[in-house]
Order: structure tokens, then C-alpha cells, then sequence
């Protein structure tokens, strides 16, 4: 996992975010339609499933550090 840095790699995780979403639902829709069973298309989505939870994770640390700086103030 790696560490959001500052306000322009938080934009583009969530931009991320928001991809991996569309995908997720657009991979759904496609097995569906492959007749897919819903314990085979939990294996294929599993792995993009687990990347999405890492970039929300990353969203959250950030947001909280953030939060935590704005509240302590500014540092000199």
C-alpha cells in the first residue's frame, strides 16, 4: 500500500476510486450475462474488490492526518 502524500494524489485516488466502481459494476453485469454463477464472478471480482478496499483505505488515513493537522493547527 502505498502512502497519499498530498491533495493531488488524494484527488486521483478518489478518481480511482470512482473507476474501480464503474468496473466493478460493468464486470458484473458482463458475467451475469455469462451465465456466471455468483460464487465464480466473487472470484473473478475478488482481486479488484481487494485493490478498491486498499485505495479507500489510503482515503481514510489521509482524511483522518488531515483532519488531525487541521485540528492541532498549524505547525511552525
Amino acid at each position: 500500500m502505498t502512502m497519499i502524500r498530498n491533495e493531488t494524489e488524494y484527488r486521483e485516488t478518489l478518481r480511482r476510486l470512482a473507476e474501480q466502481d464503474e468496473h466493478i459494476k460493468l464486470q458484473t453485469e458482463q458475467l451475469r450475462q455469462m451465465e456466471l454463477s455468483k460464487d465464480e464472478i466473487k472470484r473473478v471480482l475478488d482481486p479488484v474488490r481487494c485493490f478498491r478496499e486498499q485505495l479507500k483505505e489510503e482515503v481514510a488515513i489521509y482524511e483522518e492526518l488531515k483532519r488531525l493537522r487541521f485540528q492541532s493547527g498549524p505547525t511552525t
